[in-house]
């Protein structure tokens, strides 16, 4: 008896290993491969070809042997084939196959097995780790996402959209959003023409929430200009080499630690037990940037040891890659109605004028990366399994931004003409204007490391996971961000063609600036150290059941995190500059050559004099970082914040069509933000700490129903909260240093959270080599953030200030559609599209459409794929003043791959990124039209690579 218990035991756990928690397609099919031999041998390979959830008696099965089978078969088909002729109910329901022994009496055929015991039928739900798409060849990359993707919207309960390692490395991408090119659902944010962040269903990278192994991620910040993210994770610090697998969950569920308004990103890493073989690979490449003229290399290894009984298993996936970037920018500052900051006379003080200047500027920068991920796993048993990992990331970038400006508020300026369009100004000449001459440089680094233990554990028919992390980014300008200008003789400038944002701009200087080797008329430095730190702790118990309800799940969470943000600039006195006389030659001329790639039109020169590195470095000897000041501490602050709840769920099934997942969780925030204040009237700050707590009930409901073989229905309703932004969180006021313009920045430490309530319905059609998912979505967001303007008195001195508040409730629907079609020669077509009826454009990054249209050819021997991603314009930013928001142009990003198998140890991959070579414009809205504001190019990028394994 017990020795049959025992036998029982081990072949539950077999099937808990050697398949999948999400239950695959029934009616698709697959090629099956099953040798003769007993049922219960037979069962975990007929799971792990079908990846899904098995509930069976294994003692009572252990009595019966099979046939082979070989050939494509649908679920129903095979499970026909090897029960034939045997007393075996089985049932197919929506969240897998359930297998028991039909109520007469059977005898056993071994007689070394006593007899079954006269006890309740003991349950096993085959969870186990999916196959690996590590071994697969990146020739197959699309037909295996298609299949992968159509098979987990089949059988999860939330609307996602998924890619696994073999298509997210098909593309040679170095970082894990530039290989989101290739992921349908959504759109990448860039950063210098790479990928940053990204936005789901409109919403932009704030309103995502991102999860490693289930465990929130620190988050690194954009130091390079001083400014802050918020708590969107930065992509461009993960590989996608580390990666086995992303979910983006459009739609939250009770049992999520953390969910996102917008969507939550999960990332699976590379596990050795799942990959379950020895690998070893590398990959050598290199990445060129067209405007810089550029190649730098990069490296990638994989190595995977498992030993004979994959037991233990080590993995390292490691990276390192370089990249030079060169992007050009032509830019105007704050608009403000004329007399605001100064006065252009003879026009009316209604219309719009840059605030003080106009600037074109080259930004170089070179980012290097170093990462890797080491994993180790412990499976003595087929019920305990015991994970340790750890991630690294580096990325260091140096950076040089030399710029040309025209400052129109200089002293004794006059306006020689002008053109109005609508209120804008959008044409001038202006005499007696001083050119500046301007170098900013700096090296910041971004490291980012997470460490995770998993313990997994079958016992007494509970699955148990029991996970602790912790995780740190630091964001650091290891050489401070400098900052020096020369300023020219006065000189005549011109501008125009702003008046519609698909004009090419306008620029003249005469006569050529002579700037001179005097003194410098501006030297500044400013450090900035952000750090970010969490521990977190989850734990879920997991229960297979039977009849109406098949499983429950209870969950708790907790996680701590802190922020620190320090800020402190210097500035060199004006009586110092005087004094100081360089012994270098202090400007050198730059080559500017196909500055906007011709976007700019007037008499610009191919050289650019600009103030040198060696001037600058001997400039830093007049710079002493002491002290800090108020102003440095006011700029400063510090988070800490505590979240922990806990979930029940539970899944169920109505007969063999309808089931479904009900589910409640109870959270808990609690912040405590500290800083330097400035109350009243006063520019003088004290510190001063606040805290604020909230605690939220967060319902989910899913239904699931097949209507015919062919397509499903899904209806989900759901509540998520996103926490604010760290920098909005910040108690500080900073004043705009900018000479006339008075403009004030400011966070709020008295921020609560967005909640939002989620509605999602759709249909999933699917073939053999073709499915269209077309859902409807709504959302509603209380309590959300966005920035409101009001004015200030500060020591006598108005100011505009902006401040984030929560500003009440905020509504919008939309419908997401997905086609994808496979021909059995290889070629195929995805569509993606999102459509939101938000026209007011009311918040932040939501941008009321974007589709992302995929055409791509696979065989054997190469693979060859085009993605086409386009978003429509939408506020990228509000405005502290009376001009119109901000507006980002309507974006078209196309991207290609190219895959050739020259053996089969070798394959050759080439990508080509930002091929419709097309520049990013900035606007804002008028009555008349529109404005333009900016104009960043980056140009195109290609990555080529060779992949050896061994």
């Amino acid at each position: 008896m017990q020795a049959a218990i025992r036998m029982s035991a081990v072949l539950m756990v077999l099937l808990l290993c050697f398949s999948e928690v999400r239950a695959q397609s029934t009616d698709g099919a697959h090629y099956v491969s099953l040798p003769e031999g007993q049922l219960a041998d037979v069962l975990p390979l007929l799971a792990e070809q079908f990846q899904l959830p098995v509930i069976a008696d294994s003692h009572a099965i252990s009595q019966f042997t099979i046939q082979s089978v070989s050939g494509r078969y649908t679920l129903p088909e095979v499970l026909g084939i090897i029960t034939q002729g045997l007393p075996i109910e089985v049932r197919i329901v929506a969240s897998g196959v359930v297998l028991k022994l039909q109520p007469a009496e059977h005898e056993l055929t071994q007689d070394n097995i006593e007899s079954a015991p006269t006890q309740e039928m003991e349950k096993v739900v085959v969870v186990g780790e999916r196959l690996s798409s590590v071994t697969q060849t990146s020739t197959h990359a699309m037909q295996g996402a298609f299949i992968e993707q159509l098979d987990a919207r089949k059988n999860n309960f939330v609307f996602l959209s998924s890619a696994n390692y073999q298509s997210l490395n098909a593309s040679s991408s170095n970082t894990l959003a530039d290989a989101f090119g290739f992921l349908s659902g959504l759109t990448v944010a860039r950063d210098f023409g790479e990928g940053l962040n990204v936005s789901v269903k409109g919403l932009g990278p704030d309103y995502q929430a991102t999860l490693l192994n289930g465990h929130p991620l620190a988050v690194n910040e954009n130091v390079r200009d001083s400014g802050q993210s918020g708590r969107s994770f930065r992509f461009d610090v993960l590989p996608a080499q580390h990666v086995d697998r992303i979910d983006i969950i459009k739609s939250p569920t009770a049992s999520m630690a953390e969910g996102g308004v917008g969507s939550t990103i999960s990332v699976t890493s590379l596990r050795p037990l799942a990959i379950g073989e020895r690998v070893s690979r590398f990959s050598f490449g290199a990445d060129y940037s067209a405007n810089s003229k550029k190649a730098r290399p990069s490296v990638n290894t994989l190595q995977n040891w498992v030993n004979h009984d994959k037991s233990i298993g080590v993995l390292l996936s490691a990276n390192s890659n370089s990249r030079e970037i060169r992007q050009d920018h032509f830019h105007t500052w704050e608009w403000e109605p004329n007399g605001n900051s100064y006065r252009l006379d003879g026009i009316d003080s209604s219309v719009l004028i840059p605030s003080n200047r106009i600037a074109v500027s080259i930004e170089r920068e070179r980012r290097d990366t170093e990462s890797f991920s080491l994993s180790t796993q412990w499976s003595p048993s087929n019920a305990f399994t015991l994970s340790a990992e750890h991630f690294y990331s580096s990325l260091v970038s140096n950076y040089i931004e030399q710029r040309w400006l025209a400052r129109l508020d200089t002293e004794n300026a006059g306006l020689e003409s002008y053109s109005l369009s609508g209120n804008s100004l959008v044409g001038a000449t202006l005499s007696n204007i001083n050119m500046k001459a301007a170098l900013d440089s700096s090296e910041q680094r971004h490291t980012n490391q997470t460490s995770i233990f998993d313990l997994q554990l079958n016992t007494q028919g509970w699955l148990v996971d029991a996970s602790l992390a912790r995780t740190s980014a630091l964001s650091n300008t290891d050489d401070p961000i400098r900052r020096t200008r020369y300023e020219s003789t006065p000189v005549e400038f011109s501008f125009g063609h702003l008046g519609n944002k698909i004009n090419d701009p306008f620029i003249s200087v005469s006569p050529f600036p002579e700037f001179g080797d005097e003194s410098p008329e501006h030297v500044s430095a400013r450090r900035i150290r952000v750090e970010d730190d969490g521990h977190s702790m989850r734990f879920t118990m997991t229960k297979p059941l039977s009849n109406t309800f098949t499983e429950i799940s209870f969950g708790t969470d907790w996680r701590e995190q802190s922020r620190r943000y320090n800020r402190q600039d210097v500035s060199v006195s004006i009586q110092d500059l005087g004094r100081f006389l360089p012994e270098v030659n202090v400007l050198e001329p730059v080559l500017a050559s196909n500055f906007l790639a011709g976007q700019l039109k007037g008499n610009i020169p191919t050289y650019w004099s600009i103030p040198n590195r060696d001037t600058q470095r001997e400039l830093a000897s007049l710079l002493s970082f002491g002290d800090r000041t108020l102003q440095d501490l006011s700029r400063s602050y510090q988070v800490d914040e505590r979240v922990h709840g806990g979930s029940a769920t539970v899944q169920f099934v109505f007969g063999e069509d309808w089931s479904g997942e009900a589910g409640l969780r109870w959270q808990h925030w609690n912040n405590e933000t500290s800083g330097f204040y400035a109350q009243g009237d006063s520019i003088t700050p004290t510190f001063k700490q606040f805290s604020s707590a909230r605690n939220n009930w967060l319902p989910s409901l899913s239904i699931r129903k097949t209507l015919n073989s062919s397509l499903l229905l899904k209806v989900n309703y759901g509540e998520a909260i996103t926490l604010p932004s760290y920098a909005d969180l910040q108690p500080g006021l900073s004043l705009n240093s900018t000479d006339g313009v008075n403009l004030a920045t400011g966070g709020n430490p008295n921020l609560a959270p967005t909640t939002s309530k989620q509605f999602d319905a759709g249909l999933l059609w699917s073939s053999e080599n073709m499915s269209l998912y077309l859902a409807g979505f709504h959302r509603r967001l209380d309590d959300y953030i966005d920035v409101i303007r009001q004015t200030i008195m500060i020591d006598g001195t108005t100011y505009q200030l902006s401040r984030p508040e929560n500003l009440g409730s905020f509504l919008f629907n939309g419908v997401e559609v997905d086609f994808h079609y496979i021909e059995p020669w290889g070629g195929g077509i995805q569509i993606n599209g999102v459509f939101l009826d938000n026209i007011e454009q009311v918040i932040e990054s939501v941008a009321r459409w974007h589709y992302k249209a995929q055409v791509f050819y696979e065989t054997e021997a190469y693979a060859a794929r085009i993605a086409f991603d386009v978003q429509q314009s939408h506020v990228i930013g509000r405005s502290a003043t009376e001009v119109p928001n901000t507006y980002i142009d309507r974006q078209s990003f196309l991207s290609a791959q190219l895959s050739y198998v020259l053996s089969e140890a070798v394959v050759l991959n080439l990508s080509g990124r930002n091929l419709l070579d097309e520049s990013v414009r900035f606007y804002f809205q008028r009555d008349q039209g529109n404005t333009l504001k900016e104009i960043e190019y980056i140009g195109r990028s290609f990555s080529f690579s060779i992949e050896v394994s061994f």
